[in-house]
């Protein structure tokens, strides 16, 4: 059950980013045709665009770990199914809930501190921070939950 609310919710926000990388593309060509055909480029396009690859970096992290479509360096190579392959496995996991719990913790208290002060972009936009950094806080957490249920996955095959 929490396997399956962990996949929908990472496959949720995988989704979320796909539309992001299409409206970035649209918002970049657009901005492309007014500069050089109209001669007035949109002025909030660059920062909208910032913040948009903000989500689409973070938000598609945890189902590309659960799919397994991570990058990885294989130091033993093996069969899913050996006790060494599933060794490594639960090593991997313990790496990344140790990153992932960092970097969900020090993204919280940075993401409380720009909230609290109402920082701001350095822009005409003037866009709160807490919006991107949201996105890095949103897509560690889901990491860390995704870890933690595949440690717990893993260490139930090793128990067999």
């Amino acid at each position: 059950m929490i396997g399956k609310f962990l996949d929908s919710l990472s496959r949720l926000l995988f989704t979320i980013a796909v539309i992001g990388t299409a409206a970035v593309l649209v918002i970049v060509f657009a901005n492309v045709v007014a500069r050089f055909f109209f001669n007035v480029p949109f002025f909030w396009s660059e920062e909208a665009t910032a913040i948009i690859v903000v989500f689409i970096t973070m938000f598609p992290v945890a189902y590309l770990w659960r799919q397994d479509w991570h990058i990885k360096l294989d130091l033993f190579a093996g069969k899913e199914n050996t006790t060494l392959y599933q060794v490594k496995q639960l090593f991997v996991c313990l790496a990344t809930v140790f990153f992932s719990c960092i970097l969900a913790w020090q993204t919280a208290k940075a993401t409380y501190l720009v909230y609290a002060q109402d920082m701001r972009e350095p822009s005409l936009l003037g866009a709160p921070l807490w919006i991107s950094y949201s996105a890095l806080l949103i897509g560690s957490a889901l990491l860390l939950l995704a870890g933690l249920y595949s440690l717990y996955e893993t260490a139930r095959k090793l128990r067999r």
